[in-house]
């Protein structure tokens, strides 16, 4: 198989849960980037954050195309110090504002994704709450994200004052999500993506965002078909772009039913994170 674009997730896949790549990883990157093959990130982090665990390896990050948001966004490697648009796939204006209107009615905690990109690159990314609760502490210890807190954020959200984003995240908390995830499941069915994330929170997008679309869009910018990339991963969202990769490989610390997922759509099972899985994929592709 001639593959010419590899693909991989970051957390769980070639990032250990301090934020970093293994040594090896590293090497297999530059190693492909040394033959002449494109390399890819496709998560569901922000675009900063995608970028954030390679900002030391000048030798590469610039040459490393970016998808984020589970897909809804993805950039061109940098040239000139810019990311030129390849995809974007913000959520439905209608629906997000009355998801907003019905998250001030509720009196819930809500995180907008504020993007500001075109092709002269990432203006503006940042992360709007309304108020420091928990669930932004929590995020702001375990991952050191900053927040920009606007407790006017819904008024200016709906006079148009901020962008359509590529995702809102729910903060319900633990013990109310669930109902939460139902209701809102219950008003939109068909129009928003609704999936729970970490313990207490649900994140929306657009209904047709998975990371097989940032993929192709990937691809089509390189120049080579899907069928010649290689895809790896470690979680459900995932799946997509596994199986539409020419070889795709799901690591064996992903979780029993996104395993069974898997066999089902023809996605290979390679090694865990913990045994340099992601490495171990190239490895059989490029050197048998």
């Amino acid at each position: 198989m001639g593959i010419k674009l590899v693909a991989f997730d970051l957390d769980g896949t070639i990032l250990d849960y301090t934020n970093r790549p293994s040594q090896r990883a590293l090497e297999t990157i530059q190693t492909l980037i040394d033959r002449g093959v494109h390399v890819a990130s496709i998560s569901g982090r922000s675009i900063s954050k995608s970028q954030l665990p390679f900002e030391t390896h000048a030798s590469f990050a610039p040459t490393l195309l970016v998808g984020g948001y589970n897909g809804a966004v993805a950039l061109d490697r940098a040239r000139n110090g810019k990311r030129r648009v390849l995809h974007q796939q913000r959520m439905p204006e209608a629906v997000y504002l009355q998801v907003v209107d019905l998250l001030a009615e509720w009196k819930m905690n809500f995180i907008y994704c504020h993007l500001d990109v075109d092709d002269e690159g990432l203006h503006v990314e940042d992360y709007v709450t309304l108020e420091r609760d928990q669930t932004v502490e929590d995020m702001t210890v375990q991952t050191g994200t900053q927040f920009v807190i606007e407790p006017d954020m819904v008024d200016r959200l709906r006079a148009g004052a901020f962008p359509v984003p590529p995702k809102l995240l729910i903060l319900p908390g633990p013990d109310r999500r669930e109902e939460v995830l139902e209701d809102l499941k219950a008003q939109f069915g068909n129009e928003l993506y609704l999936e729970r994330t970490d313990k207490d929170r649900i994140e929306t997008m657009h209904p047709d965002v998975d990371k097989a679309r940032a993929l192709s869009a990937i691809a089509e910018a390189c120049g080579v078909s899907v069928s010649e990339t290689l895809a790896v991963g470690d979680g459900s969202n995932d799946l997509s772009m596994l199986a539409a990769a020419g070889k795709g490989v799901l690591l064996a610390n992903a979780d029993q039913p996104t395993r069974e997922a898997a066999a089902e759509r023809d996605v290979f099972l390679g090694d865990s994170f913990a045994d340099e899985g992601f490495s171990s994929a190239v490895a059989e592709v490029f050197e048998g």
